[in-house]
Parts: C-alpha cells; sequence; structure tokens
C-alpha cells in the first residue's frame, strides 16, 4: 500500500449553522456522544474493529462498478463543492433531513485532502462513495484538533455505513485524506447529509 503525503494547510469548508438540512459486513463497538432528544450519536472505537478483507477500494469493486468517475481535481470542483447538492435530503430511515453535500480527494497534492467543518448540534452521516476513479484506493477521515481517526478503509464497510461525524462545542472540523492508490489520478468522492442534532 502506498501512501500519498498528507495535506493540513487547506481552509476548511465551513457549513452554515441555520441550513436544515463501502460498504457493508462486520460488527463494531461504539461509545456514545451525548444526544439530544432521544437520537443518540456516536463515533467509531476505533480500537475495537475488526480488520477487513477490504481494506483498500478500486472502482471495479461489487457495488462500486457502475459508479461515476469524479470530476477533475482542481479549484473548480472545490469551489463547487463549497454548498450543498440538493436541501431537504432524507438520511436514510432516520428522522434527520438536511443538505446533501459532496467531498472529492485526490491522489494529488494539495486535493488529497478535503475539509468538513461542522458547527456545534449538527451532524453528518449517511455517508456513500459516489464517484471513484482508480484502484486499491485507501483514505481516512481524522479529528483535526487532535489528530484521532475516526474511520479509515482497513475498517470495512460497517464502520463506513455507520460513521457519523459530530459538531462539538467551539465546531468540530474532520479532515478526509486520500492515503494510497495505484494511480496517479486516482481520486474518491463521498457523499453525506448534514442535517441538526435532535
Amino acid at each position: 500500500m502506498r501512501s500519498a503525503n498528507r495535506l493540513t494547510g487547506l481552509a476548511a469548508i465551513r457549513l452554515a449553522k441555520n441550513t436544515d438540512n463501502l460498504f457493508r459486513a462486520m460488527r463494531l463497538a461504539f461509545h456514545e456522544y451525548p444526544s439530544i432528544g432521544s437520537k443518540k450519536y456516536s463515533h467509531c472505537k476505533c480500537g475495537n474493529y475488526r480488520r477487513s478483507r477490504q481494506s483498500r477500494i478500486s472502482e471495479g469493486d461489487e457495488g462500486l462498478e457502475s459508479l461515476p468517475h469524479p470530476e477533475e481535481c482542481g479549484e473548480t470542483l472545490t469551489s463547487s463543492e463549497m454548498g450543498p447538492i440538493a436541501e431537504g435530503v432524507s438520511c436514510g430511515s432516520s428522522d434527520s433531513v438536511g443538505n446533501q453535500l459532496n467531498r472529492t480527494v485526490c491522489n494529488l497534492a494539495p486535493y488529497n485532502s478535503n475539509a468538513i467543518s461542522m458547527p456545534e448540534g449538527r451532524a453528518a452521516d449517511c455517508f456513500r462513495i459516489a464517484a471513484i476513479k482508480g484502484n486499491n484506493i485507501t483514505f481516512e477521515i481524522v479529528k483535526e484538533s487532535d489528530g484521532s481517526v475516526i474511520f479509515d478503509t482497513s475498517m470495512g464497510t460497517t464502520a463506513f455505513d455507520r460513521l457519523v461525524l459530530i459538531g462539538e462545542p467551539g465546531d468540530t472540523v474532520y479532515r478526509i485524506n486520500l492515503t494510497g492508490a495505484d494511480e496517479a489520478d486516482a481520486s474518491v468522492t463521498l457523499e453525506f447529509i448534514d442535517h441538526p442534532m435532535f
């Protein structure tokens, strides 16, 4: 597995505070976050997972083979992902409704890292791979303040399906880092729903 240089210098893309708004197969242990109302949010307790056979993803993998390639990496793509793709989108079968957003990371600096800035009281979940180009891609999602790994592709499918990012007091920035791929022009687009916690 090859590693790409990580970038921490890109500015975080902030989600407005007043906006309303690969995988499948194993069990993980979670610790609970404080909840608002009856819904509870959690991060993966990263020490308690069983490693998946699929620690890397490729555009020909089952479930990913029909996905499009991401748009070409550059400032145009970065700017286009600052706003929502759609508003008022339901997050699966839950009561969560919010903004659908994309973040693309590429195997090319400075676009191998992208930020999700979560205001306090909001959450991001319903993550999925929306577009992919290349083979043996690895990526991680880290909490910028302390470098803790919230998710990486070695954690497998269930961890990705259950991934929730929380806006903690003072707002929280998470970084998606593409950490390896076979091709220099490899890229992957993550789609998620940003919504109020309740």
